[in-house]
């Protein structure tokens, strides 16, 4: 389905669910709903939906951490935004790297905007100016290793830098990055991987990733998990 139950379609630019049923578990679905059926992204490291990611009855992929990754190329539709929201279902493993992402616009260091399951132990969102500095917003809470899916969400204004945080659905934190405008980017997007290095991969379960080029509301983003926790019941009993 199409992006999905009961999901906010007004300025939706980038999508991948498991359980589509179209192109493969990790098509870009807006682009395939766009009618350009011949786009496929690209699998690196050994990664595949039938091998080193393994495809859980199409509803979640697993990353064993050891170099999968999957890559969408430079020209998406959550490149080069001012307002953006990303919202991402992840279960993320113990790691003993620092580094662990859900989705980033760009993998290159200090550029784009990153959903992360880890960094340093908490999960976060990482914006990048530009390939000249960077801004963390941290939400204080480390989910690594409890074998719970998330709900994962963060917002970006252009216009004033600042960037919030949303975890199942439930606003947590928030910050002033002083990054205005629009991102700078730089390297593919990518689902499953670290911010910059060749080094850090996924290591857990990834499902459903929106992208829109706009600022959801708390209630729209709390209308996306209610939406779809039923896939991740499991983790919530």
């Amino acid at each position: 389905m199409y992006p999905g139950p009961n999901i906010e379609q007004n300025h939706l630019v980038f999508a991948v669910d498991p359980a589509s049923g179209r192109g493969n578990p990790c098509s870009d679905l807006v682009n395939l709903y766009n009618n350009s059926d011949s786009y496929s992204p690209s699998f690196n490291g050994g990664a595949s939906y039938s091998g080193a990611v393994s495809n859980e009855g199409f509803v979640t992929l697993e990353f064993t951490g050891n170099g999968e990754n999957v890559t969408y190329g430079t020209d998406n539709g959550s490149r080069s935004q001012s307002d953006i929201t990303i919202v991402g279902w992840c279960k993320q493993g113990s790691t003993s790297g620092p580094h662990q992402t859900v989705f980033c616009t760009s993998l290159n260091y200090q550029y784009g905007l990153k959903l992360m399951s880890y960094y340093h132990g908490q999960w976060a969102a990482w914006v990048g100016n530009a390939g000249s500095s960077a801004y963390l917003v941290g939400s204080g809470h480390t989910i690594a290793g409890d074998s719970d899916f998330y709900c994962l969400a963060c917002t970006r204004n252009g216009g004033d830098g600042v960037v919030k945080l949303y975890e199942n659905g439930l606003y947590k934190t928030q910050a002033s990055t002083g990054i205005l405008n629009d991102l700078g980017e730089a390297g593919d997007t990518c689902y499953g991987a670290d911010y910059h290095s060749s080094g850090y991969h996924y290591d857990g379960n990834l499902g459903q990733v929106w992208v829109w080029d706009k600022i959801l509301s708390a209630e729209q983003i709390k209308a996306v998990f209610d939406a779809t926790q039923s896939r991740y019941f499991r983790s919530f009993i």
